[in-house]
């Protein structure tokens, strides 16, 4: 599968509910809006090789708005989730365009890897874990789907222009979207996220899918 989400939910899709390997470097990372547009609208042309990795948020920011200070947006989206959480993370802008971070990635754990064996620290074994995910998206021969959950109000108004399916869905009763893949999901119970006894919105966008013959899920 070649499945790509701004959230973790490509990798709860693949991994917890289809049980098959998911075909792309951006499974269980963050993406931003605008470089999550960019993904969608652009992907037969970014040059997915041209990555950059830091660990340091200001010093990434600093980098990123140096080059494409188009990008300020993201990166204080990127900001607000660093000031919340006190996990490990790394951060990588992808062909100038495109900034992912991690949440779940784990140096002490990844170094523990035959292909990261080399690696002298995170950013390093962030890399090469993501080269070696493109190889396999590079030559999978799977075209990519893209999913985007309306989660905000303001997130209703964007459109991808896109030749790749995009799935906008949503647990919002006052969204609506005039698209062909525009899927309505139950709102998962209160103070229960995505885990592994309880992956609400992937179990209902496979099962919504499945009446779908292009997306091919049995």
């Amino acid at each position: 599968m070649n499945y790509i989400s701004r959230n973790c939910l490509d990798g709860f899709l693949c991994k917890n509910v289809l049980n098959v390997r998911n075909n792309n470097p951006f499974v269980w990372c963050g993406i931003p809006i605008l470089s999550f547009k960019y993904l969608v609208e652009n992907y037969d042309n970014i040059n997915f090789e041209n990555i950059v990795v830091f660990d340091d948020i200001n010093k990434f920011k600093q980098y990123v708005l140096n080059i494409n200070s188009s990008l300020s947006s993201d990166i204080e989206q990127v900001e607000i989730l660093r000031n919340k959480i006190k996990n490990e993370m790394y951060y990588a802008l992808i062909d100038n365009n495109i900034i992912i971070r991690t949440i779940h990635f784990q140096y002490n754990k990844m170094k523990t890897r035959e292909y990261c064996a080399g690696c002298k620290n995170g950013m390093e074994a962030l890399k090469v874990t993501y080269l070696r995910r493109l190889e396999r998206m590079l030559t999978c021969g799977e075209d990519p789907v893209f999913f985007f959950n309306i989660c905000e109000p303001e997130y209703e108004e964007i459109t991808f222009n896109s030749k790749y399916k995009v799935i906008y869905y949503t647990t919002s009763d006052e969204v609506n979207k005039d698209t062909k893949y525009f899927f309505k999901l139950k709102p998962c119970p209160p103070n229960v996220g995505w885990d592994i006894k309880n992956l609400n919105d992937p179990k209902q966008l496979v099962e919504i899918m499945k009446n779908y013959p292009e997306f091919n899920i049995k």
